[in-house]
């Protein structure tokens, strides 16, 4: 796992670790970026499994999916549900949508200038 930190520590990206216990899964994401260092100052501390963790908020997740994600505008609606990362941000997104700052996600995807996929993607019947 060392090695791995410090290839993904050089190379400026992330790494995972999988416990073989459960059914956990630890993204780890080496910041960077001015908006990964954004993430970061917004991390809200929660407690898993008895250990104190940053985490990042919800919304900042779904940035992030909605970034990676990326311009959709060609990709036919019947299509996108075959996409995993769609699926992921679908399932986040409707399940605490209630709890979401919908105006802090607008302007940050207006930002980014991925408005059209976010409207995309809310427009994808998801059951």
């Amino acid at each position: 796992m060392h090695d791995q930190f410090q290839m993904a520590y050089q190379e400026k990206t992330n790494f995972s670790i999988f416990d073989k216990k459960s059914f956990l899964r630890l993204d780890i994401k080496v910041a960077y970026k001015q908006r990964e260092h954004e993430v970061l100052n917004n991390a809200i501390q929660d407690s898993i499994l008895g250990k104190k963790l940053w985490i990042a908020p919800l919304e900042y997740i779904l940035i992030g999916k909605i970034l990676y994600i990326g311009q959709i505008a060609d990709i036919p609606k019947s299509e996108l549900l075959e996409y995993q990362d769609i699926i992921d941000f679908l399932t986040l997104f409707h399940a605490n949508r209630e709890k979401l700052d919908i105006k802090f996600l607008k302007k940050k995807v207006k930002d980014m200038n991925l408005e059209k996929t976010f409207i995309k993607l809310l427009k994808i019947e998801f059951e």
